[in-house]
């Protein structure tokens, strides 16, 4: 007969497995490692009802899985693991409200979770409202208003976008994490928008001195913003790296790129910049 503890040890083991496989590329092998783990850990959820323990971890197991499910394209499948796990942690939030991490950590990041699987979906209005549920539940972590940030900028539907929005939030994320460099990157890209191109500079300076990774985009970007600003020396200098991004990237073909690149020879090479494109 398997106690108790081995057969938690057996649900950890398998889930550890699946975490380890994931990090090897090994994608199809991990899902089914979590897939045993959560049958092994139902399994202890039903006999010791009790133990909170249990379903703290058939609700991190969902998590893992949504996340594997993510990667592999299964979007619908990932949907439902991730809201089978928001219905773990909402009961457990509800039953020990003074467990504070169970709210902050666990059930923010299930909604921050959800809402980006959302936003493959294109479905922004649901998205919305679980980034604004992450926010609810974990107010003083930097991934909600991080997440929120690249909602506002980057929303399929576009009529969800607002850069002001995006500002703020970015903002409030460095607040919270000065040292974290993808906040400042996107207070970059929403000072762009804004036509703050000192502001925009600055931010992205910034990200960049974090060990952000600058792309063609955020480069030409900077060409522009340099341009305004009528230091087409600078702004040369962004530009030339681009042109190498994308080249490197083979994205000779991005009509984007190509579409912002041509606005970013037109400003520099003309005596008075005109407005950016959004």
């Amino acid at each position: 007969v398997t106690t108790e503890l081995e057969t938690a040890k057996l649900g950890a083991a398998l889930r550890g497995l699946g975490s380890a496989l994931n990090t090897t590329g090994q994608t199809a092998e991990a899902e089914s490692a979590f897939r045993e783990s959560l049958k092994v850990t139902r399994q202890l959820v039903e006999e010791f009802q009790e133990k909170p323990v249990y379903r703290e971890m058939l609700g991190d197991l969902y998590r893992d899985l949504g996340h594997t499910l993510n990667i592999t394209g299964q979007t619908a499948e990932a949907e439902a693991a991730y809201r089978e796990g928001l219905k773990i942690w909402q009961q457990l939030v509800e039953e020990f409200p003074q467990k504070e991490h169970y709210r902050e950590i666990k059930l923010g990041d299930i909604y921050r979770q959800l809402g980006h699987t959302l936003t493959k979906k294109r479905d922004c209005a649901e998205a919305l409202a679980c980034f604004e549920n992450a926010l609810e539940a974990a107010p003083d972590n930097h991934w909600s208003h991080l997440v929120m940030a690249g909602f506002r900028l980057h929303a399929s539907d576009v009529s969800f976008r607002d850069s002001e929005q995006a500002a703020q939030s970015a903002i409030r994320a460095i607040e919270l994490n000065p040292r974290f460099s993808s906040s400042h990157h996107l207070l970059g890209k929403a000072r762009y928008r804004l036509n703050d191109w000192s502001g925009a500079i600055e931010s992205q300076k910034k990200a960049l001195e974090l060990g952000f990774s600058m792309d063609a985009q955020t480069c030409l970007e900077l060409a522009i913003s340099y341009a305004h600003l009528e230091d087409r020396q600078n702004g040369a200098e962004w530009y030339a790296k681009a042109v190498t991004l994308i080249e490197k990237k083979n994205k000779q073909d991005d009509q984007w790129l190509t579409n912002l690149r041509e606005q970013a020879e037109q400003l520099l090479e003309s005596p008075t910049p005109q407005t950016a494109r959004k």
